[in-house]
């Protein structure tokens, strides 16, 4: 019997950090299907260290797109993407065998000007800008280009059907992050103030955006009730320092029980930290994912035009707290207009309580004015449940759902 053809593939990924790591399930589908060396990645540079963990250094094509998108207009090509010489080598010297291209802004979907049509899957620069999705792929979440995007599938769900047939499984691997990093970050730890005896839990602080992140007086209240049983972790880039700083302040929580890193990992160190910790809680942001996608717990925060069937933390057991809310998943043109109207309205005890549940299966006696749903990986992809372990008797119930102590 002949053996299957090798095939080879290159993964066009130069979306945000949240975007490259959400498409992990897929380059590693794709490497078990094709073997090591298997699958290149093209990215942001400045993502180009996580590539590295997925695919190998080797197979990373580092590409500015912060510069390139500076010269952007919708009417012009940029010049860079028909000048990609560097593309163009790995594509003739490794002999790919298919290019595919996630992206479906026009403005990184022109890549691909520079593939050669008969291995082209994905985005094209000209469909895109008219307005025509591609393939069915790209049709099923074009309409977050446009402002329409309210689905019911998981975006890592929608790539990993590039991969093939092979997808009807239910097993999920995790993206190992090597021993070395995770040293490095534990040493970062031990020359903290934070009382490393036990596994800490990791607050995400900020979004990116001002109106997906959650206030700095939630999060201080919040961390006032994770930090009496177990000692957190803030996270974040440099632009949450300022946040990060006022929660210390407010919280009134010793070093010992919290301290805040934000600003002060890079990628690789974040990734330790992460794989260091027993719990990662937060909003939709590259964070969680990268924390689900090293398989460890996620409680994800989702209100607004986060829909987390589309983008809630990956893998099996994650919870989801979502606030009583008609409207929800709004479009995200409504969020920014309105973000008052679409806020996280989910009081801090609710979430502590469903913290507790979670790392320690406190029974719980609590009503919460939130919708509350656990994933789990199918022969369909990621779905989600009620989460019924969070379910109270009817005689504690109430008329407006809000927090009520048995």
């Amino acid at each position: 019997m002949s053996e299957t053809p090798r095939r080879t593939s290159i993964v066009v990924q130069l979306a945000r950090f949240g975007d490259l790591i959400q498409s992990w399930p897929l380059i590693s589908k794709l490497q078990e299907c094709d073997g090591k060396g298997s699958t290149a990645l093209v990215v942001d540079d400045k993502l180009a260290p996580l590539a590295a963990l997925m695919v190998g250094e080797q197979y990373v094509i580092p590409v500015p797109t912060e510069e390139i998108l500076k010269s952007y207009t919708n009417d012009k090509l940029p010049d860079w993407w028909v000048r990609s010489k560097l593309l163009l080598k790995m594509m003739r010297d490794h002999k790919f065998d298919q290019v595919i291209n996630l992206n479906f802004h026009p403005s990184v979907a022109a890549i691909a000007e520079v593939i050669p049509a008969e291995i082209h899957r994905g985005a094209r620069w000209n469909d895109v800008k008219e307005n025509k999705p591609s393939d069915p792929q790209l049709r099923s979440i074009f309409s977050a280009a446009t402002g329409l995007r309210k689905g019911n599938k998981h975006l890592s769900d929608i790539w990993l059907e590039y991969a093939g047939d092979s997808t009807n499984e239910t097993d999920f691997k995790s993206l190992n992050i090597p021993d070395n990093i995770v040293d490095r970050s534990r040493n970062l730890l031990k020359n903290s103030p934070l009382d490393s005896t036990k596994a800490p839990v990791a607050v995400i602080v900020g979004s990116g955006m001002k109106e997906r992140s959650l206030s700095a007086e939630f999060l201080s209240g919040l961390v006032s009730l994770i930090t009496r049983e177990t000692p957190v972790i803030l996270i974040g880039t440099a632009k949450d320092v300022e946040t990060a700083d006022i929660i210390l302040s407010k919280s009134g929580v010793e070093s010992s029980r919290l301290i805040s890193l934000c600003g002060k990992t890079d990628l690789l160190t974040l990734a330790g930290i992460l794989k260091i910790c027993r719990l990662t809680v937060g909003v939709d942001t590259g964070s969680l994912h990268l924390s689900a996608m090293i398989g460890k717990r996620c409680l994800g925060l989702y209100f607004g035009s986060m829909n987390f069937r589309e983008t809630g933390p990956y893998g099996d057991g994650n919870i989801v707290v979502t606030p009583y809310d008609p409207s929800y998943p709004c479009q995200e043109r409504e969020m920014e207009l309105s973000p008052n109207l679409h806020s996280f309205d989910v009081d801090r005890d609710s979430v502590a309580l469903v913290i507790d549940n979670i790392l320690y299966d406190y029974p719980q006696s609590h009503l919460y004015n939130a919708n509350i749903y656990e994933s789990c990986i199918s022969e369909n992809g990621i779905n989600w449940c009620e989460c019924m372990c969070f379910k109270v008797p009817s005689e504690l119930s109430s008329s407006n759902g809000k927090l009520m102590l048995a």
